[in-house]
């Protein structure tokens, strides 16, 4: 197993994304197993890029990793939108029996 370098945790840190959540996302079982550079692809240093040189890969699993956050987030906003209009939605109909019955009731005592 490598450990994510220096710089690695540095740009990760940069885009507000923890590194337990960074990996958790690649790598659900939350055991890196990618290369020392951030990559997910653990021959990354020496086949994408020299030792020396940046991992540009990191960069664009990051911007990955917040689009699939944000469309996330944005389901998840739907669905408690959808949630809230169902439940009011069933205390209006409920209301609506509540005054039926009401009314009903009056028309029964007025005979």
């Amino acid at each position: 197993m490598t450990a994510l370098s220096w710089d690695a945790k540095n740009q990760i840190a940069w885009s507000n994304v923890s590194q337990v959540v960074y990996i958790a996302f690649w790598y659900p079982d939350g055991v890196w197993g990618g290369d020392t550079c951030g990559c997910i692809d653990d021959r990354c240093i020496g086949y994408h890029h020299e030792a020396w040189e940046d991992c540009g890969c990191i960069r664009a699993l990051l911007t990955i990793h917040r689009t699939e956050l944000e469309h996330a987030m944005q389901d998840r906003r739907l669905e408690v939108k959808a949630r809230r209009a169902a439940a009011v939605e069933e205390r209006r109909a409920r209301r609506r029996e509540s005054v039926a019955a009401g009314a009903a009731a009056r028309r029964g005592m007025g005979r």
